[in-house]
């Protein structure tokens, strides 16, 4: 009976330590998650940072190249219509509405651009930074997960050679307790 009693305190207290141990690898577990979530949610939001940018410049040269083609065929269109002197006249006309097509396409890039590029940067920092803190992070949970570990089995062994010598010296009483 006294046997059977002591087995059942060494299993309570390994499943009390096994329980701890399980806890303190959950919190662990959901700090990495957690970190890697937060790193996968740079990496998407710097995909469609990439997209747009790409899209972007499609639609940059898709402009340019709608404008160019704008721009020959008034060419053309000035040299088969009109006579020299008038196609001269149409010439300088078509060059101040290139100019000003011009200008206003940088207008409406510039900006644009200008933001993405901004957007992009503040991204990488942002990224960086967090990455950082996670290494750190990382770096700092280390150390005290080593020592909860080591702790943990400091306590799980002196308390399993605590029981024994409860044991043994319970079973030393009841031995010299009983009479001859």
């Amino acid at each position: 009976m006294f046997t059977a009693t002591m087995e059942q305190m060494n299993k309570m207290v390994d499943k009390m330590w096994e329980n701890w141990e399980d806890g303190f690898q959950r919190v662990y577990d959901f700090q990495k998650r957690m970190e890697e979530n937060s790193l996968n949610a740079f990496k998407k939001q710097q995909d469609v940072i990439q997209s747009m940018k790409t899209n972007f410049n499609e639609a940059e040269e898709q402009l340019e190249k709608s404008f160019n083609q704008m721009k020959k065929s008034l060419d053309k269109n000035n040299r088969n219509i009109f006579t020299a002197d008038a196609a001269r006249a149409v010439e300088g006309w078509n060059g101040k509405i290139t100019e000003i097509m011009g200008s206003m396409q940088q207008l409406a890039i510039t900006p644009s651009r200008s933001l993405l590029t901004m957007m992009e940067q503040s991204h990488t920092k942002m990224h960086e930074s967090v990455k950082k803190i996670v290494d750190e992070q990382e770096k700092a949970q280390t150390k005290p997960k080593e020592m909860a570990e080591n702790f943990m089995t400091q306590v799980k062994e002196y308390q399993k050679n605590f029981l024994k010598v409860m044991e043994e010296q319970t079973k030393q009483l009841i031995e010299n307790a009983q009479p001859i």
